[in-house]
């Protein structure tokens, strides 16, 4: 039903190339060397990218590499070796392990699981996709590229390296950006104290959806400096951080939403009498003109720190992936409808709420009491559902070819 109701839906935008039988290996592997960004996009919209796949498809979206194909190998040894020297310069500023106990003391970084928010590389949300150095060369390969001359991992040596943590890799983001802060005072400052939470949430998706270490850190820092600009933090230019009005809009289109599929829930919800400061909150007092928390609501200020974290605060990767693939593809509006499904799959838990406190940790807590499989493919079925709604008599004939 997805397949061809996506394949419907941009027959209606106009989009008339996409063939029945494209394929992610075919785009990967033309013969080409110039990658059609256009017909990648497409099929993220379309289809569910393949896991094998996936890393490979979210580096060419976010820019880490270039849709030139002869390119990569190069681009990928120089991010190696760029890779090796942040992480030995992270090791030579930083007290690593005394800095990791602190934190894990604070009970700011608990995640929507009821854990510290610590990567485990033993206890995976995803399957390994392809392990070992090579993955890189593999990857080159699956493109249909010969490494022969080549070799991104010539100048590396992987033994000598540190296991990657949500930790390190915030750090070394710290030192891409050039910012040169008091961690002992930026992780518990109330505003940046939730970006620091936020960053290692984002870190510890991107170390479950790849097996290669430099390829999740790239990806994490070319997703937090395009997709997720947060508080606290340079902005690249040309990039806007999220303004107070952006942020309304989602929270006011979740409220619509919500009351549409239940008024009671709606009103429960965002009743001024849940009207207070939740803890650490981003919330929508962020950037000037923006609500002061004090007038945001506990769903308000919890939500919108699920907007800024895309969920990875409160679901696993596994349940993820499929939600970032429309998000790097151009179809952000998915996040309201993750949110609308979670808080619908909450809606017993979160009645019994009787103090704004017992409802933030409910709401932080969301991810140990739903099925996240069911919560965002429930959610691009309600994403899909407008849009197949407005489609014409003729559109809605293709669907069950």
């Amino acid at each position: 039903m997805n397949h061809n109701f996506r394949k419907s839906y941009y027959s209606v935008l106009g989009v008339r190339s996409i063939e029945a039988k494209l394929s992610l290996e075919s785009v990967l592997q033309s013969t080409v060397s110039v990658l059609d960004v256009d017909k990648l996009v497409k099929l993220c919209l379309w289809v569910r990218i393949p896991q094998r796949y996936r890393p490979l498809v979210w580096k060419v979206l976010l820019g880490v590499v270039s849709t030139d194909k002869q390119t990569w190998p190069r681009v990928d040894a120089v991010h190696a070796q760029h890779f090796a020297d942040l992480l030995h310069a992270v090791l030579r500023l930083h007290d690593v392990p005394a800095l990791q106990r602190d934190l894990s003391r604070d009970r700011s970084h608990v995640d929507g699981h009821g854990h510290v928010a610590e990567y485990d590389r033993h206890d995976r949300r995803t399957p390994a996709l392809m392990a070992g150095p090579g993955f890189a060369n593999a990857d080159l390969d699956r493109a249909g590229l010969h490494t022969t001359g080549v070799d991104v991992d010539a100048d590396v040596d992987d033994g000598d390296l540190p296991e990657l943590t949500p930790l390190l890799m915030v750090l070394m983001l710290f030192v891409v950006l050039d910012m040169d802060v008091p961690l002992a005072t930026w992780t518990r400052a109330p505003t940046t104290a939730t970006t620091w939470a936020i960053l290692n949430h984002l870190a510890s998706l991107f170390l479950a959806v790849t097996d290669v270490e430099r390829d999740a850190f790239w990806l994490f820092v070319a997703f937090v400096q395009t997709l997720a600009p947060l508080p606290g933090l340079p902005s690249l230019p040309g990039v806007a951080p999220q303004t107070a009005s952006q942020d309304r809009e989602r929270l006011n289109e979740l409220r619509c939403l919500l009351a549409s599929h239940h008024a009671g829930l709606a009103h429960f919800l965002f009743s001024p009498s849940w009207t207070a400061s939740a803890p650490g909150s981003i919330g929508t007092a962020t950037t000037p003109g923006a609500t002061t928390q004090s007038e945001a609501t506990v769903v308000e200020s919890i939500v919108s720190e699920w907007f800024a974290a895309h969920f990875a605060n409160v679901l696993p990767a596994s349940a993820l992936e499929g939600v970032w693939d429309l998000v790097l593809a151009g179809a952000p509006g998915i996040l309201v409808y993750v949110a609308l499904s979670l808080l619908l799959a909450l809606r017993r838990k979160l009645e019994g709420c009787r103090s704004p406190e017992e409802l933030a940790r409910t709401l932080r807590g969301a991810g140990r009491f739903v099925d996240p499989e069911a919560v965002t493919l429930t959610a691009i079925e309600l994403w899909e559902k407008p849009i197949l709604a407005k489609m014409s008599r003729e559109s809605r004939q293709h669907l069950d070819m």
